[in-house]
């Protein structure tokens, strides 16, 4: 459990380094439907609002940023991916999204993201 915890934290920070919300970079629902597109996609994509819908959700309930549940969700589909489980960007979001809505408000995010990669690699054996 504390080498998939580090080992998510390392994906996270490598996936959003530190001041990459930069005047030009993306908005985090645009760099995850970037990921799942495998493109470049524009603000105005549906795929873009989906995201910032399940990091508006995320947001009621994590402490995080939306920059950091954004690397959150990426490095779950990295992480899961390295262990040959082929989800979408968008099943870790929902994933996380679904196991975030009992959390009280202001809880540690990083903690549940390193439990949901832990539970699905489990379940899948």
């Amino acid at each position: 459990m504390r080498l998939l915890a580090a080992t998510l934290m390392a994906l996270l920070l490598t996936a959003w380094p530190v001041g990459a919300q930069g005047q030009d970079a993306p908005l985090p629902e645009e760099m995850l439907a970037s990921l799942e597109l495998n493109q470049d996609v524009t603000a105005d994509d549906p795929l873009v609002f989906e995201f910032a819908e399940r990091l508006d959700t995320l947001e009621m309930h994590c402490a995080e940023d939306r920059a950091t549940l954004a690397g959150l969700v990426a490095s779950v589909n990295r992480e899961l991916a390295s262990h040959d489980v082929q989800h979408s960007v968008r099943y870790a979001a929902a994933g996380l999204e679904a196991a975030s809505e009992d959390l009280p408000p202001q809880s540690n995010c990083t903690d549940l993201a390193t439990s949901y990669a832990s539970t699905v690699l489990n379940s899948v054996g």
